[in-house]
């Protein structure tokens, strides 16, 4: 069964979860649109995972390039 998220919205497919650096990614992508991928990082907060942005373009590339070597 396909894992979905809801941002703004929007249904996402979750594509992908891998740590970084301790640091969890999530890479999203609307069913039917392959060019729709999202990188959102996971934030702990009051013990409940959040997402949000990724801090920088340095940040995206890192985050993009372990996504493309693990396919």
């Amino acid at each position: 069964m396909d894992k979905y998220i809801t941002i703004n919205n929007e249904d996402y497919l979750i594509l992908d979860e891998i740590i970084i650096d301790d640091t969890k990614y999530v890479y999203l992508s609307k069913e039917n649109d392959e060019k729709s991928l999202i990188i959102q990082k996971v934030v702990i907060k009051d013990t409940i995972e959040h997402l949000v942005n990724l801090d920088s373009t340095e940040e995206y590339k890192k985050a993009f390039q372990k996504f493309i070597e693990q396919k």
